[in-house]
């Protein structure tokens, strides 16, 4: 548990330092950037999506009809989660083309990042076997991924991200390592959520981490990409 918190405390203060990271702030894209970028996308596809739907077969045991019509239910919400993350997107994108944040973008960001972020959290209380090799790479990889991601909402609304969003993200990472930590089976109750925000990774993934095609910095995203799939691969073995 030890170590699963100061994982967690890690990405709290990662939210928290987020505008004093000024490497991040230069005139091309920062390599970075492109780092996270690949990280979230093999997060996503290499441990978060195959867990859930894992969990799912193991907990729908009654027929192999059922587990089928589980999972696809599990791959419909996760489109659904990257449709909504883009219509959110696209309603903060406008907002900012006529120079106004309104109320509706700062509650379209709290209502899709706060249990975004929750769910990192509890998704670090769930790993059964947690010790130092596998707890550095967990952190590695999650503090890569949320790093470019509150990159990006600062970068939308970045008044507001200092005054207030980053503290909230802050507490949710921690609300949902505690609701992992204090509720049985936690992970497992909230699994179809959980396909719904696995598909708003994605698509932030690929609108708010990645940079135009003329920018793109392909070693790095590369480099995030096999890095952090390997680093998976590693957890699970010696998990």
């Amino acid at each position: 548990m030890l170590i699963s918190f100061l994982i967690v405390v890690s990405l709290m203060l990662m939210h928290v330092a987020v505008p004093y990271m000024h490497f991040l702030k230069s005139k091309q894209r920062s390599p970075w950037l492109s780092l996270s970028s690949g990280v979230a996308l093999a997060y996503v596809f290499i441990y978060l999506l195959p867990k859930i739907a894992s969990s799912q077969a193991k907990v729908n045991e009654l027929s192999s009809q059922v587990i089928v019509i589980d999972q696809s239910i599990i791959w419909f919400l996760a489109f659904m989660g990257l449709l909504t993350f883009y219509w959110a997107g696209w309603v903060a994108d406008e907002d900012n083309k006529v120079g106004r944040t309104k109320n509706r973008t700062l509650l379209l960001y709290l209502g899709g990042f706060c249990p975004y972020f929750a769910q990192l959290g509890y998704l670090v209380a769930d790993i059964p076997i947690l010790n130092i090799p596998n707890g550095l790479m967990i952190a590695c990889i999650l503090l890569l991924h949320s790093m470019g991601i509150n990159h990006g909402i600062r970068h939308n609304m970045q008044r507001r991200y200092d005054r207030f969003l980053r503290w909230a993200f802050a507490a949710s990472t921690l609300a949902g390592w505690l609701l992992c930590i204090l509720i049985d089976d936690f992970a497992n109750k909230v699994s179809y959520w959980d396909a719904f925000i696995g598909g708003g990774i994605i698509i932030t993934a690929l609108k708010e981490e990645l940079p135009h095609q003329s920018e793109t910095r392909f070693g790095p995203l590369l480099l995030g990409a096999f890095g952090a799939t390997g680093l998976i691969f590693l957890i699970a073995y010696f998990s």
